[in-house]
């Protein structure tokens, strides 16, 4: 597909090369049981703060314990989805406008924002469902662990009472309206 094709042309790019979907096909139910995310959108795994977010197609919770940066929200499809291209149009629109959501939350509601990453990597053995990390980053947030060096990042653990706290903030901001789309 060139440049230059319209987005209407989007819609038309072929299922992945393998010639399977996720997307609880089969044998995905077995795999999504042994899946981190799925196992927090049954319920099975409580992130600190609960769920923060949850509807268009997408769940949005604080980072699993122990986490050192405030904030650190995991953002990802509601259906065991492993690569980005098996995602629906439908999908793929809500994640970008509830990208744009978080970002601006957290901007507003963590103190000293000054960049927010999104990072996808969906590769580990225990998550292999796609979620992207929405990681605030602080003007105080050391120079030697910005960027994808941010996951080796291991500052102290946040106090869980304080994750809570943020995570009551960003779903109260979330419902509100607050957040133009």
């Amino acid at each position: 597909m060139s440049m230059h094709q319209g987005a209407s042309d989007f819609r038309a790019i072929p299922q992945a090369r393998t010639g399977r979907r996720s997307g609880m096909g089969k044998g995905d139910a077995r795999m999504a049981e042994a899946c981190l995310a799925c196992q927090v959108h049954q319920g099975m795994l409580v992130p600190p703060g609960g769920v923060i977010y949850r509807k268009d197609l997408w769940q949005v919770d604080h980072r699993l314990e122990p986490c050192p940066v405030l904030g650190w929200l995991i953002v990802k499809p509601l259906r065991h989805v492993e690569f980005f291209d098996e995602l629906s149009i439908e999908e793929v629109e809500a994640f970008g406008r509830l990208q744009r959501m978080l970002t601006r939350a957290l901007r507003d509601i963590v103190p000293g924002v000054q960049k927010v990453y999104s990072i996808m990597l969906a590769e580990s053995e225990d998550c292999p469902h796609v979620h992207v990390h929405i990681v605030p980053r602080t003007e105080d947030h050391p120079a030697s662990f910005r960027g994808l060096r941010i996951f080796d990042f291991d500052g102290p653990s946040l106090a869980r009472v304080e994750v809570e706290r943020v995570a009551a903030e960003l779903r109260g901001y979330l419902q509100s309206g607050e957040v133009a789309e």
